[in-house]
């Protein structure tokens, strides 16, 4: 791995001292309020006379404020602020500075998930301060923070693996309502290292983290229902968990659905549907599905097996293992129409 030379000012930023703040929603919302009401009455709007105003007594959260209007933009009228990562991140930068705990566990939110602006920073360094900002922020209270600690404790990053410490860090969060810490606290449970394996205790944690709208606990109470794990089988559960998660771009949930469908298990039968479901998971690369498209077009007409065989191109190309029916659809298609389903299946992912 190569070496890098720090030199950035938002490096430099992370380096140095701060205080304690504690998350004040109030007082955030107020803030909030009287910086858009200044926005909002000015002729110009890209003016940046306000953010100055605000942020000249360097309260830790007006920064928080000012970062965040940076990172979504402000889109309320004509000539927005433009997104703008590296603001955001020094003006965060700033706040976390102040000891604003929300502000330091976005800040190393941004490390762990190697995002802009540090993204062109090695791991090494992106989990050196990504821990310096969760711990940061944890002895403050702060409940993602200590979700994400956790992970850095459960997988070994920049720090000892220690599953019990992660345990630790997972349950405080989990307790105060965190749906990622409910959802690892499940995975605990489920994969019997740290906890004793006990399905009923799996079943808890993911129901609390899907109800919040966790997909990959959606996805995963779908399962248990679906095989009965933990749980007494119910189509109709792991159908309506499925959906919720499907709905979320979560592509195995979508295969599944299709499947649902398809088969008639936890809600009516409707082929449509079916292969509605099924295209919108192929289309995210999910092999299974693309496959599932093929079965189903094979053999209905010359327009479904050019369909069907591009499908099941894409499948094999992923090393798919199945019964595939391009042998049978070689048989029965012309040279042209094999050339215009390989042309087809360059076109079908998203």
């Amino acid at each position: 791995m190569r070496k890098i030379i720090i030199t950035s000012s938002i490096l430099l930023l992370a380096l140095m001292g701060c205080g304690n703040l504690k998350t004040n929603e109030k007082a955030e919302t107020k803030l909030k309020a009287k910086l858009l009401n200044c926005m909002q009455n000015k002729q110009n709007p890209k003016s940046n006379e306000c953010i100055d105003k605000f942020s000249l007594d360097h309260n830790a959260h007006a920064l928080y404020i000012i970062s965040q209007i940076y990172k979504d933009g402000y889109q309320e009228h004509k000539g927005p602020f433009r997104l703008d990562r590296k603001k955001y991140s020094e003006i965060l930068a700033k706040s976390a500075n102040l000891g604003y705990d929300k502000a330091q566990s976005e800040l190393g939110e941004i490390y762990y998930r190697n995002e802009e602006p540090f993204d062109k920073y090695d791991d090494k360094t992106r989990n050196k301060y990504a821990l310096k900002w969760f711990t940061k922020a944890v002895k403050q209270g702060n409940v993602d923070a200590q979700t994400y600690l956790g992970e850095m404790y459960y997988h070994g990053y920049y720090v000892k693996k220690d599953h019990n410490k992660a345990k630790e860090l997972f349950l405080k969060s989990a307790k105060s309502g965190n749906e990622e810490a409910q959802y690892n606290i499940g995975v605990m449970y489920n994969d019997g290292d740290t906890f004793k394996k006990d399905n009923k205790q799996t079943f808890k944690w993911w129901l609390l983290s899907a109800k919040q709208g966790d997909v990959n606990a959606q996805y995963q109470l779908g399962l248990l229902y679906k095989n009965g794990q933990g749980v007494k089988q119910d189509y109709t559960q792991a159908f309506y968990w499925l959906k919720k998660s499907a709905l979320q771009s979560d592509s195995p949930s979508q295969n599944l659905i299709g499947f649902f469908y398809f088969s008639g298990k936890g809600v009516k039968k409707d082929l449509k549907k079916a292969l509605y479901w099924f295209k919108r998971s192929a289309e995210l690369g999910n092999t299974t599905a693309q496959h599932n498209i093929a079965s189903i077009y094979t053999g209905k007409s010359k327009d479904h097996d050019i369909e069907a065989y591009a499908w099941e191109t894409l499948a094999q190309k992923d090393d798919y293992q199945s019964d595939s029916p391009l042998k049978t659809l070689k048989k029965r298609m012309s040279r042209a129409d094999i050339k215009k389903a390989i042309k087809l299946s360059k076109t079908l992912l998203r």
